[in-house]
């Protein structure tokens, strides 16, 4: 009998493990059954205090009949005063009378426009002339009648005459060389003193200012 199992059976197998117990000591909360005596700063500070309704100033919608009976007195009654109207003028109707003449039945349009016969309008349109086939065609244009084509003649090429150098010598001066000539001048003797040599001596290694301020020692507290 082969018995197959899974690599997963084989591989992971529940391990016995055991809880670990708790260090941590048990705390269970008992509420308390006395009632909390401590009051808040908004029960101390706010009291609560019975709310008197306001007296309302609205009066009552309720009518109040008058016991004084009804005169029916109005202000128009008092000052109108009434006055007693003329007669309407009243004209006579006009009685329609027919005329004893024939109506005639005729309009402006009927009366001015007879319908006379005219002569009828001539067609102002040209005759159309068919251009039949067998018609040569010139193929002149009013462009190729009038801009016909001319010669243009060759530009003119202007003669170079040619180069004939000068006969002799030629001058090399110009406006500078005779104007301005060269003169010999004198040399000018200096009218300073010779100078005299020094006399070499060791130079001091130190400074002027570290000489001048040794003895000073400290800056002094002077205000400029």
């Amino acid at each position: 009998m082969i018995l197959l199992c899974f690599n997963f059976q084989d591989d992971y197998r529940a391990y016995d493990l055991h809880k670990s117990e708790l260090y941590k000591p048990e705390q269970t909360f008992h509420p308390p059954t006395v009632k909390f005596g401590n009051s808040t700063t908004f029960q101390d500070d706010f009291v609560p205090q019975e709310i008197k309704p306001r007296q309302i100033f609205k009066p009552s919608s309720v009518v109040k009949r008058s016991t004084a009976p009804f005169n029916g007195i109005t202000s128009h009654r008092l000052d109108y005063i009434p006055h007693q109207l003329e007669l309407k003028f009243e004209r006579p109707k006009e009685v329609c009378k027919p005329t004893d003449q024939r109506f005639e039945d005729l309009t402006t349009h009927r009366y001015d426009f007879q319908g006379l016969i005219g002569e009828t309008a001539k067609i102002c349109r040209p005759v159309h002339t068919r251009v039949t086939q067998s018609a040569h065609f010139e193929g002149n244009t009013e462009f190729r009648e009038c801009f016909q084509p001319w010669e243009i003649p060759s530009p003119e090429v202007k003669k170079v005459p040619e180069y004939v150098p000068p006969t002799g010598s030629m001058l090399l001066n110009s406006t500078s060389h005779p104007d301005y000539v060269p003169c010999q001048a004198n040399h000018v003797v200096p009218i300073r003193p010779v100078s005299q040599r020094r006399k070499q001596f060791s130079f001091p290694r130190k400074k002027h200012h570290e000489g001048r301020f040794s003895s000073m020692g400290k800056w002094s507290s002077r205000t400029y």
